[in-house]
């Protein structure tokens, strides 16, 4: 499949007269940095700097694209995401390639992207980049996270270096949450969801992800008991 051509997106944030962050979407050049996609899909892309092959040493994705370029002082950070193609992917895997002569390029190592490319997910702070990572964009997210469920981090080019700063929350977090609920109170989160159908029945559609959120959250809890709802609950897990 041919990739869309790179279009600059309209979202500049801009956090000192020194440094700014611009957007971008489905870009494949930009400056010294280009991105070259097989017409007919079937290779991987390649991205060049300054005319020579980087290596990204992500080698089950084959499709990347632009998403924002940074300057942040004598830097210049351009954010790469990278994909695979097919039904069941893999979550998309970011780098960031920086810059000081535009002449020679440092490639980060591999680090979750986020699920959108905007200010609300990327920041300029304090001489780095931070980048916010929802639960649902990690490689071994859960159904159940909540909204709030992020991982912070944070990348400083004068080390060219990755740092965690915040984690998702703990697996303790989730038991603790849900000890006491209810089966009448899962399926009220179900509902909420839109994942209950006609009947009051859980829904096992791919929309749903299968009931794999309520299930999971089923297993935390010490207080399902034995009543229509819980039996309920406890059959369709059970399949």
């Amino acid at each position: 499949m041919k990739k869309l051509l790179g279009i600059l997106c309209c979202t500049i944030a801009t956090n000192s007269f020194a440094d700014k962050l611009q957007f971008f979407n489905y870009a494949d050049k930009i400056d010294n940095l280009l991105i070259k996609s097989d017409l007919e899909g079937d290779k991987p892309d390649q991205v060049y700097f300054n005319h020579k092959l980087l290596n990204l040493a992500i080698p089950d994705n084959d499709q990347f694209n632009l998403q924002a370029k940074s300057e942040i002082g004598k830097y210049t950070i351009y954010m790469l995401s990278s994909a695979t193609h097919g039904v069941n992917r893999d979550p998309d895997i970011c780098k960031f390639i920086t810059t000081q002569d535009h002449k020679t390029a440092l490639v980060s190592v591999n680090f979750p992207c986020p699920i959108d490319y905007n200010a609300q997910t990327i920041n300029l702070v304090k001489g780095t980049l931070q980048v916010k990572i929802h639960n649902y964009a990690a490689p071994n997210y859960k159904f159940y996270a909540d909204e709030n469920d992020i991982a912070i981090y944070s990348y400083d080019p004068t080390g060219n270096k990755i740092t965690k700063i915040q984690d998702f929350k703990s697996d303790a977090y989730y038991r603790t949450k849900y000890a006491k609920i209810t089966a009448a109170q899962i399926y009220q989160i179900a509902d909420k969801d839109s994942c209950v159908d006609d009947e009051g029945e859980l829904s096992d559609s791919g929309v749903c992800n299968q009931g794999a959120k309520y299930c999971a959250i089923l297993k935390f809890s010490h207080n399902i008991g034995n009543d229509k709802d819980a039996r309920s609950l406890k059959k369709f897990c059970a399949q």
